[in-house]
């Protein structure tokens, strides 16, 4: 895994930051005006959307090309300022699917979990302990082919060193399943995270109600996506509180791309109520779940 130095990581955190709040404005801009999200374009490509890509001379932290929007849809939604928003009625595409490219679209809703210090053991521990307390099939490197026409990988730091990502199938609390995926951040003079994930695109597919959700948008975030993000967000619970009993670690995260919103030694007690993030926190050798909050 590329590491940088810690100005080059201070430049490369700034630049994850300023493409996330792009992204978000540009979905904005264009759903507003009636429009949806399409490949080509001028955007990042469907290969750049890949979040923390490797970039030679970064570290394995966040990429402007992985935060935000790619030009790719994020599930089949008009919406306008005057009105509500419309789903679109197109067949819903399988969830589940490795080769459908929108299931990889529109960013990740993850579980992250800050590790601590930097540490292989405790990072590939945690690794195999969400894959198997979140119940994923399979484990795979390549995303543009299906489980059945590539061989799989071990779940180890090994493959993840090589490939980046790690990919499977997972079954949602609604009982549809979907791709998912984990990926390593690990940070210059910072800690390691370990962020589990199911990209937006996927669950949109699974669950029509998500493609009304604006990332960042905390009209949008009031208005109604806890019908869905909750049961998620509970599950996401689950599994890092079954991840804390076998690796311990400083505190987790659910939501829309939040590793590194936070960071545990910022919280000097509870952490107040946000819309946009759920957290996990340790307690007394136990984990305390504080849900986003309506």
């Amino acid at each position: 895994m590329y590491r940088a130095t810690g100005q080059l990581e201070d430049e490369n955190t700034r630049t994850w930051k300023q493409g996330r709040d792009f992204g978000r404005q540009r979905v904005r801009d264009r759903l507003s005006d009636g429009g949806r999200l399409r490949d080509g374009g001028a955007g990042v490509s469907g290969d750049a959307c890949q979040r923390h890509s490797r970039i030679p001379g970064y570290a394995d932290t966040k990429s402007a090309a992985g935060h935000g929007y790619c030009e790719q849809s994020i599930g089949a939604v008009k919406s306008g300022r005057c009105g509500p928003a419309v789903v679109d009625d197109r067949p819903v595409a399988d969830s589940s699917k490795f080769t459908i490219t929108d299931n990889w679209a529109g960013g990740f809703y993850e579980l992250a979990l800050e590790l601590g210090d930097r540490s292989d053991e405790r990072l590939e521990r945690a690794l195999r302990s969400a894959w198997a307390v979140a119940g994923v099939e399979g484990c795979f490197a390549d995303r543009s082919a299906e489980p059945d026409a590539q061989h799989p990988v071990a779940c180890t730091l090994a493959s993840l060193n090589e490939h980046g990502h790690l990919h499977g199938i997972v079954q949602l609390p609604n009982g549809a399943k979907t791709v998912c995926g984990v990926v390593a951040i690990r940070e210059d003079d910072g800690p390691d995270w370990l962020d589990f994930y199911l990209p937006l695109g996927a669950l949109g597919h699974a669950d029509p109600r998500v493609n009304t959700y604006l990332p960042g948008d905390p009209s949008d975030t009031a208005a109604g996506s806890f019908a869905w993000r909750r049961p998620i967000d509970d599950w996401l619970a689950e599994v890092g509180a079954g991840v804390y009993t076998a690796v311990g670690y400083q505190l987790g995260l659910i939501g829309w791309e939040v590793s590194g919103d936070t960071y545990a030694a910022d919280l000097t007690g509870d952490p107040a109520p946000c819309q946009g993030m759920g957290y996990l926190v340790p307690r007394h050798g136990k984990v305390r779940y504080f849900p986003a909050a309506p």
